[in-house]
């Protein structure tokens, strides 16, 4: 029997359980809405629900004992998705009688994303985020400063500022705060 659990792991994130044949046993409203991208209609789940065809093409792929670790990314409409999977063997409790799959879907972001949150967490201007996208893109200081159309020096200021407000001192640290706010984003 089908059971639907209402509480999403997180907002991006879905998690279904299934047998070895694909078909669904349980799964959040997480997945459910992932599922129904973009038709976000009031839909319920049916005796017949079936994995979308982009999650069934990837996990198909494997053999059983691949899907223990099987961590990939996936398309489900216009999102992409972190797709991983865990192979949960039958036990002696008699709790689990046959092997059952939990894939977890999180939302993969962007860069844009990411630093827009940074921007925001920061408490940054528009022309500090305008130069933390340059950081990001790889630019040096005179081609941001072309691009922004100011001098190479106020772009250093505007690096200064950011690294004040982040508490980092250098472009690399920088560049790994954006990275850890990337990750953090993924798990919520």
């Amino acid at each position: 029997m089908l059971m639907q659990y209402d509480r999403p792991l997180l907002a991006d994130d879905g998690l279904i359980l299934m047998d070895l044949s694909l078909t669904a046993l349980a799964f959040d409203q997480g997945a459910l809405t992932i599922f129904q991208y973009p038709h976000h209609d009031d839909c319920k789940p049916c005796a017949n629900y079936s994995l979308p065809e982009e999650i069934r093409g990837v996990i198909s792929d494997h053999s059983p004992s691949a899907l223990s670790s099987l961590n990939t990314r996936v398309r489900v409409g216009r999102r992409e998705y972190s797709c991983r999977s865990y192979l949960v063997e039958a036990d002696s409790t008699g709790f689990i009688t046959h092997p059952i799959v939990a894939l977890r879907l999180q939302r993969a972001h962007s860069v844009s994303e990411t630093l827009d949150r940074v921007a925001a967490n920061y408490h940054l201007t528009e022309r500090e985020h305008e130069t933390l996208r340059g950081v990001a893109n790889g630019l040096t200081s005179k081609e941001m400063a072309f691009r922004m159309n100011i001098s190479a020096n106020t772009v250093k200021v505007f690096l200064r500022f950011i690294m004040i407000k982040v508490g980092v001192n250098t472009r690399t640290e920088l560049a790994a705060k954006i990275l850890t706010e990337s990750g953090d984003m993924s798990r919520g």
